[in-house]
């Protein structure tokens, strides 16, 4: 991820949760170098992307505010051409920015104007009369199509209900609504199968005791609030696990535990850590990781505790990002294909694909 991207996230980040306040006077382009140590050109990029995602208004020789997303959020109006592709996508982690970056070159080199309208999380805590006029005020600006990582925090009932207004839409990666969205694509990890991957590369190596760690799942208020599937998409590489186990007379609850964290992960005193230990004191020997950013919570508390990975416990990943490379020893992960993901997206905004899923085959990557 490029600095600029980093920074710009983690100032959305803090205006999305409310930590900036609408109206809040932000530092100048200067000041912004100087607090991140980066050039005032790289300092320009970062306002540039948050001016252009309408979370931060640069007003004229006052310099730069929060947007009020309270009363409006991204309107595209003013930046949208032909092709009128909104983009409700995510840059926060190496493999979603990669995603993004060939898809975004895709789109353009085939003559459309694809325009970003920020994370598709951002509606999470919207009601949902407000996630519907949202919604309106992107069709009403003259976006045709939307291409949404479906995710379990996007208004998917909002949706449902001003799906007409909209000529296409896509979703990618993930689809964790109830909503059956007749007549919308969806191009999919086929996360069941990337489950089965890993637990296979797992019994290769003659580890046999599963764990798998996943992500908390949507709270209870927005599933209602906004139609989010009660089985999320790491259920859906859990049951691949389980498959394997099934094929390979393996009970995984008789001797195998689920693990679900969300972030920080690396906090010595957190759940995580603990659970991994109490894991691995109970004879688990094979940890399959929801992303290679939860297998590095592994690989540090067997460090601590002085396993070796690779021959006492078993590791892998998902996403296959460069942290893989990094660990040592490397860390195997799942390849979710990202060329092909977009492959698949393009195909399904060039052609009248109606009610279609479409699932992207992963592949494991074994280093060693």
């Amino acid at each position: 991820m490029a600095k600029y991207q980093d920074i710009y996230l983690k100032i959305a980040e803090k205006i999305v949760s409310g930590e900036l306040k609408a109206g809040t006077k932000l530092p100048s382009g200067e000041e912004l170098a100087q607090q991140y140590n980066i050039s005032y050109i790289t300092a320009r990029k970062v306002y540039e992307l948050l001016c252009r995602n309408r979370l931060v208004d640069s007003r004229p020789r006052q310099g730069f505010f929060v947007h009020n997303t309270d009363q409006e959020v991204y309107c595209p109006e003013q930046n949208l051409q032909l092709g009128k592709v909104g983009l409700l996508l995510s840059m926060n982690g190496s493999m979603y920015c990669e995603f993004y970056n060939q898809l975004l070159l895709r789109l353009v080199a085939e003559g459309h104007a694809p325009v970003s309208l920020g994370f598709s999380w951002m509606m999470k805590n919207f009601s949902h009369d407000k996630a519907k006029a949202t919604l309106l005020s992107y069709a009403g600006a003259g976006v045709e199509t939307l291409i949404i990582r479906g995710d379990g925090h996007f208004p998917y009932k909002a949706l449902w209900e001003v799906r007409k207004a909209f000529r296409k839409i896509i979703f990618v990666m993930f689809y964790s609504g109830d909503m059956p969205f007749d007549g919308a694509a969806k191009v999919l990890f086929d996360m069941r199968q990337a489950g089965r991957l890993a637990a296979e590369y797992m019994l290769e190596n003659c580890f046999n005791k599963f764990v798998f760690i996943t992500q908390e799942p949507a709270r209870e208020e927005i599933r209602r609030k906004h139609g989010v599937s009660s089985k999320l998409f790491d259920l859906d590489m859990l049951d691949g696990v389980e498959d394997v186990c099934n094929k390979n007379n393996i009970d995984f609850y008789d001797c195998g535990r689920i693990i679900a964290r969300n972030m920080p992960l690396t906090d010595a005193g957190c759940d995580l850590r603990k659970n991994i230990i109490e894991a691995i004191e109970s004879g688990c020997n094979a940890f399959v990781c929801m992303n290679d950013t939860r297998a590095l919570a592994v690989y540090q508390t067997a460090a601590e505790i002085g396993i070796k990975v690779g021959k006492d416990i078993g590791v892998t990943g998902n996403f296959n990002t460069s942290l893989g490379e990094a660990l040592s020893p490397a860390l195997p992960s799942i390849d979710l294909n990202i060329a092909m993901l977009v492959e698949g997206v393009a195909n399904a905004l060039a052609n009248d694909t109606g009610n279609s899923t479409m699932y992207i085959q992963p592949k494991i990557i074994k280093r060693k």
